[in-house]
């Protein structure tokens, strides 16, 4: 039986399995599939998240008895996990068309290295279609909040909010890490300074991934299909200094506006 503890309190050596390379590689692979097709990808259910968890850890970890729960190790460091203008999204901003929508060079790069690349070991669950997931199918969430994100940085760029000479001059000090700091307001309410306002959120940014998601919907399967399937062209040399080790990091001091 998992003895409960508050949430703060939970690590890796609370999981009933070790947090190895099946840990990551397959089952936060695989739950992280299974969200980024989620009808509103920023507010999931508690019960379903629950549900899905444990059809994932029983597929994943077939001998291993495990009751899933939202207050049990599994749900919390998961959870966890998870918390922790529009010309741009053209692939030729100079030659709009609605057909190429999403398909810049940051959408499919963001997609590729913050989504292709965290569910590609994700086991194949049938119920949930999982090949049909990975090929494109039902990926408007997904996509959508990757386009949030780089409307996200644009907006904080264009503001000062980050400056890029700095950003990329602490990353040639710091081997490749990228370290963000966002500005601060005062919180009238409390009296303390807060990043609040900038931090990419659901209460900053839930309605526009909703707005993208719709404009997706309205352009059919099949273009979602063949904006992933453009992602997945560019995925080999975005995943290769990933599997060599190679690939720079990034640290946020306050919250990531990405």
């Amino acid at each position: 039986m998992e003895i409960i503890k508050r949430c703060s309190d939970y690590s890796n050596v609370d999981l009933p399995v070790a947090a190895n390379t099946v840990w990551l590689g397959t089952f936060i692979n695989t739950i992280t599939l299974w969200i980024s097709v989620q009808p509103d990808i920023w507010l999931i259910p508690e019960e379903d998240l629950v549900v899905a968890l444990q059809t994932t850890f029983n597929t994943v970890y077939p001998q291993v008895p495990y009751t899933m729960t939202a207050q049990g190790s599994v749900y919390v460091i998961v959870a966890k996990a998870l918390q922790d203008g529009y010309k741009f999204l053209q692939e030729n901003p100079d030659n709009v068309s609605p057909s190429r929508a999403y398909r810049s060079n940051f959408m499919l790069e963001l997609l590729t290295s913050a989504y292709l690349s965290m569910v590609s070991g994700a086991i194949n669950i049938p119920q949930w279609e999982t090949k049909e997931l990975l090929a494109g199918k039902d990926m408007e969430s997904v996509i959508a909040l990757c386009a949030v994100a780089v409307e996200h940085a644009v907006e904080f760029i264009s503001d000062r909010l980050i400056d890029v000479d700095e950003v990329l001059a602490s990353m040639a000090d710091n081997g490749g890490k990228m370290w963000i700091k966002l500005p601060k307001v005062l919180n009238k309410a409390t009296g303390k300074e807060t990043s609040g306002p900038f931090m990419f959120s659901v209460s900053n940014w839930g309605t526009q991934t909703l707005a993208y998601r719709s404009s997706l919907v309205t352009k059919g399967p099949m273009f979602v299909h063949e904006t992933i399937t453009a992602a997945h062209k560019d995925a080999i040399p975005v995943l290769l200094p990933a599997i060599n080790g190679t690939a720079g990091s990034m640290a946020i001091k306050e919250d990531s506006p990405l």
